[in-house]
């Protein structure tokens, strides 16, 4: 086990390698749910990229065990790229953190923020889709070539080189990244047809906004559109 390792941050995020950087994933906006500004992301993976291992100063392939993360029953932080540095950096939170298999899942709900207004938009459009994670590593293996690891009903193998594999760690935030390297870590792909709160389309009908037949995605553009209006009066 690697203690210096444990006290870096494993950030899943750019194309180049820094102190500790696991690949991100991109996402489609197909869960998104417009009432609730959120939508569902794949945070990680068991995905292996190429990190700087600080127990012998080398760059070796590095994967993030299925299920090592934990501390899911709770809210973290939406950042903008990893930075921390100010309450603006923030936009939105992240709950509902549970394992689909080997992917960690979690539902971002944006914030109505300027920054994370532009975030949502961008988003929803399909410009920004990439999703990375801020681990706090807590334990970890070094698997030498030819050997495996067995971990949670799950086998790693080192087949032609040595490998790191990240054992056990906590969740500290996930970022929204302009690029990731990890081509798995993405918004959601399971389709999810988009929804109205019952109530407010009713209000909305009787204030004449929509029709009864107006389809969903229609009146919740208007719906925002009006909420709008009403935020700049």
């Amino acid at each position: 086990m690697v203690k210096k390792f444990t006290k870096h941050f494993l950030k899943r995020t750019s194309t180049k390698v820094d102190n500790a950087t696991f690949k991100a994933r991109s996402f489609e906006p197909s869960t998104i749910n417009e009432i609730g500004r959120t939508m569902d992301m794949v945070i990680s993976t068991d995905t292996p990229v190429i990190e700087f291992d600080h127990s012998d100063w080398e760059y070796r392939p590095t994967i993030l065990a299925t299920n090592a993360v934990s501390e899911l029953n709770k809210q973290i932080p939406m950042l903008n790229s990893h930075r921390s540095d100010g309450v603006d950096k923030v936009l939105g939170s992240f709950t509902n953190l549970r394992y689909e298999g080997s992917d960690l899942i979690g539902t971002a709900r944006f914030a109505t923020t300027a920054d994370g207004e532009e975030a949502w938009t961008l988003a929803r459009e399909g410009h920004l889709t990439d999703v990375s994670i801020g681990l706090q590593v807590t334990d970890s293996s070094l698997v030498k070539h030819g050997d495996s690891l067995v971990f949670g009903g799950h086998t790693y193998r080192a087949e032609s080189e040595d490998i790191r594999v990240v054992t056990a760690g906590v969740i500290r935030e996930a970022s929204l990244v302009p690029i990731g390297a990890d081509e798995n870590a993405k918004i959601r792909q399971k389709t999810q047809e988009p929804v109205m709160d019952p109530k407010v389309k009713e209000v909305m009908i009787r204030m004449g906004l929509i029709k009864a037949d107006t389809a969903v995605n229609e009146a919740n553009e208007i719906f925002r559109a009006s909420a709008s209006l009403v935020q700049a009066e």
